[in-house]
């Protein structure tokens, strides 16, 4: 969805307020269980346009340690300002002046127009988390049968003396307390 803020650029301390309610974008990567929704207000002065506020959606994400399916509300806070030049956006705020326009920023605004879905997706991707977990206290999967260890305990030995520097001094102490 394109949304037109050449109005926006045009009339220096004007504002437009926008309230988001659209599907996920495809190309995020992850199912979503819910459509975006939030707010967003653009501002602008006579040199910058700033963009407040936030949505959110409830994606599915893979647990990091057991690899099961969960649903995350993920929330974006936005605050950006852009540098105006004109009724063109020559930059962002943290760059300076005589830079190129960032290809990420090429990607979302053109001929002063907004690509939402592009900007709610960048936006989205950064909130993720990027170690999703299930629980806190994950025991995530076996690492030699490839059991869940959040569903019960698995058959495998509790010790993997094959690694462990001490294995023949354990071997001795056991054989020592059996005689």
């Amino acid at each position: 969805m394109k949304l037109d803020i050449t109005e926006l650029l045009r009339v220096p301390l004007s504002n437009i307020e926008y309230l988001v309610d659209q599907p996920c974008p495809a190309d995020l990567g992850v199912e979503s269980r819910s459509p975006v929704t939030g707010h967003l207000v653009f501002s602008s002065t006579s040199n910058l346009l700033m963009i407040r506020g936030e949505f959110k959606a409830d994606l599915v994400l893979e647990c990091v340690r057991c690899l099961e399916h969960m649903v995350v509300s993920v929330c974006a806070q936005i605050e950006e300002d852009f540098r105006l030049r004109g009724h063109q956006i020559v930059s962002g705020a943290d760059q300076s002046e005589g830079e190129e326009l960032d290809e990420n920023l090429l990607a979302v605004f053109r001929n002063g127009e907004l690509d939402l879905d592009e900007y709610i997706r960048q936006h989205l991707l950064l909130a993720m988390p990027l170690f999703p977990l299930c629980k806190e206290d994950c025991l995530g999967l076996c690492p030699h049968c490839g059991k869940n260890l959040n569903t019960g305990k698995c058959d495998c030995p509790d010790e993997d003396y094959l690694f462990s520097p001490f294995a023949d001094l354990a071997r001795r102490l056991r054989d020592l307390d059996s005689q």
